[in-house]
C-alpha cells in the first residue's frame, strides 16, 4: 500500500466515524485502521501527523486534555 492509499484510508475513517463537530480520537482512528488494514499504531500516528501538517485533518481540543481529529471545516 502506498502513502496516498494510507492517507485516503485515514481520511475515510475520520469522515465515516467522526462526522459530528467533536470528531474522532487518534486512538480510535488507529484502532479502526489496524483492524481493517493491519499495520502498527505508530506508523498510522506518523501518517496522521503528516495529514495535520498538510492541512487535511484538524486536531481540536474538546476537553481539558482530550483532542479529536476532524476534517477541516473551511
Amino acid at each position: 500500500m502506498n502513502d496516498e492509499e494510507i492517507y485516503d484510508n485515514i481520511l475515510n475513517i475520520v469522515e465515516k466515524y467522526g462526522p459530528d463537530s467533536k470528531g474522532i480520537s487518534k486512538t480510535e482512528v488507529t484502532r479502526i485502521y489496524t483492524e481493517k488494514h493491519g499495520t502498527s499504531k505508530t506508523t498510522i500516528w506518523d501518517y496522521i501527523i503528516d495529514l495535520i501538517n498538510l492541512g487535511k485533518l484538524e486536531f481540536k481540543k474538546v476537553g481539558k486534555v482530550q483532542h479529536k481529529l476532524s476534517l477541516p471545516t473551511s
